[in-house]
């Protein structure tokens, strides 16, 4: 029995009484609801760790039969009981995070994001967080169990602190993955660069951070959303991030004045061994730009 399952119901119906009904399973997996006497269609929804359950959404039409939907008719106005429905279980992945120097690292956050390759296996799609995220212990390791089945790449992030540094870790592993995945710690890129609007800093600019993913054999992935970051930059018009390693960036700047449109850089410029840094951003205001040629 598999508890605390989301059960909701569409109406099969054209017209007439659409009212939708959610329940939840007991420790028993059972669910008990009243719902108004037409046809319908009775879907389970996760997330649930270790279990392949879809995420509750809307769909535009009544989702059709599966074994994770079933339709039934209460038009008779009887008591129902209904199949079982079968959830196919899932394993998880035993992860370990070490130094440069092979020593576990505990306290790290691991999180997983699953994808599926595009096409030609060269992209990936937008993933999507796939397990609830783990920390490590005193050896280094933890256990993360997929809530979700459709997936083929695993995307295994790691994320952790030393003093005043972030420091990250990144492996891709393959849907039935085998054994341990072993993540090794790298210290953050800093990346860095400057907003201004009519020749003076800009301040409390909305900056956005778009980060593509690559496994390091050839696997490039798109901008995923759930790998957004955004900052405000500080009185001097200037804004940092910090972030994993060896990943594609590019950022987008609001723009501060309305008739005017954000911009978006990419392919920041080396300065050190780690840290990047982008080129000025400078908007100027309508009226205010000067013809007068530099002497």
């Amino acid at each position: 029995p598999l508890a605390g399952v989301l059960v909701t119901t569409r109406s099969l119906e054209k017209d007439g009484d659409r009212r939708d009904v959610n329940a939840l399973t007991d420790a028993k997996g059972e669910f008990r609801m009243l719902a108004p006497p037409v046809r319908l269609a009775i879907a389970i929804h996760g997330p649930i760790d270790g279990f392949a359950l879809p995420r509750p959404r809307t769909p535009l039409s009544p989702p059709k039969e599966s074994s994770r939907v079933q339709h039934i008719d209460l038009r008779a106005r009887k008591p129902l009981r209904m199949k079982d429905f079968l959830v196919e279980a899932l394993g998880g992945f035993s992860v370990k995070i070490i130094d440069g120097d092979g020593a576990p690292v505990s306290g790290v956050t691991v999180k997983a994001f699953g994808h599926n390759v595009i096409e030609d296996k060269s992209m990936l799609n937008f993933g999507r967080e796939m397990a609830s995220p783990k920390v490590t212990n005193g050896q280094g390791t933890c256990k993360l169990i997929p809530n979700a089945g459709d997936w083929k790449l695993a995307s295994i992030q790691a994320a952790t602190r030393y003093g005043k540094e972030r420091w990250f870790g990144k492996q891709i592993v393959n849907k039935g993955h085998q054994g341990v995945v072993n993540i090794v710690l790298r210290k953050g890129w800093r990346m860095t660069g400057r907003v201004a609007k009519d020749g003076k800093p800009a301040a409390n600019l909305k900056v956005v951070l778009n980060r593509s993913f690559g496994s390091g054999d050839g696997v490039l992935g798109p901008a995923l959303p759930l790998y957004f970051e955004a900052v405000k930059t500080k009185h001097d018009g200037t804004y940092v991030f910090v972030v994993p390693p060896d990943d594609v960036y590019s950022i987008h700047v609001a723009s501060p004045i309305r008739s005017r449109r954000g911009v978006t850089l990419f392919s920041p410029k080396k300065v050190s061994l780690n840290e990047y840094q982008f080129e000025d951003v400078k908007f100027t205001t309508p009226g205010t730009e000067t013809t007068e040629k530099p002497r």
